[in-house]
């Protein structure tokens, strides 16, 4: 699957290729991020990796979710999400980093990221039963002003904290 921009729908000028599958207790996301300068402001978990170039899973409810961000040096960001359903979004808290497995490796001209969550994670969000999710990149170019938004599921906005877009996993 590849990722599209987020705000029109239409294909994205920077393709990333997304994929996901579950093995062994796992759900494993994969993202192939082309054409980046791998713009990292951060070397530390937990700090606001989203004002470089990263690649984004939110999962749980349309109301409530985890944000697990990788920036292409391999840091983390990992929060619980309240969301209210009228573009208004709060972080609830930040997690532990060490609570889930992710990766990130760079390649000729670009990244690839791996997250890996376990079944009693990801079910802690989860109603009935049926798991949530969409997949995000932010490009930055090097680090200029304006960011480039892709998603598995474009919210049609420019804000990815839009849970109607979230898709069944």
């Amino acid at each position: 699957m590849y990722l599209k921009n987020n705000v029109t729908g239409d294909s994205a000028n920077y393709v990333t290729e997304f994929s996901t599958e579950r093995k062994n207790g796992k759900t494993i996301f994969r993202f192939s991020a082309k054409n980046s300068l791998c713009y990292c402001p951060y070397n530390q978990n937990n700090k606001p990796l989203y004002d470089g170039d990263v690649c984004e899973i939110f999962i749980g409810r349309r109301d409530e979710y985890y944000e697990i961000e990788v920036s292409p040096d391999g840091n983390g960001f990992f929060a619980l999400i309240k969301n209210d359903g009228n573009g208004r979004f709060a972080m609830e808290k930040f997690l532990d980093c060490e609570d889930i497995v992710f990766s990130a490796k760079k390649t000729g001209g670009g990244y690839e990221v791996s997250i890996e969550l376990d079944d009693e994670l990801v079910s802690r969000l989860c109603c009935d039963g049926e798991v949530l999710f969409n997949a995000f990149r932010i490009e930055t170019d090097g680090g200029e002003k304006e960011k480039y938004l892709y998603a598995l599921s474009p919210t049609l906005c420019g804000s990815f904290h839009r849970g109607e877009a979230f898709v069944k996993l």
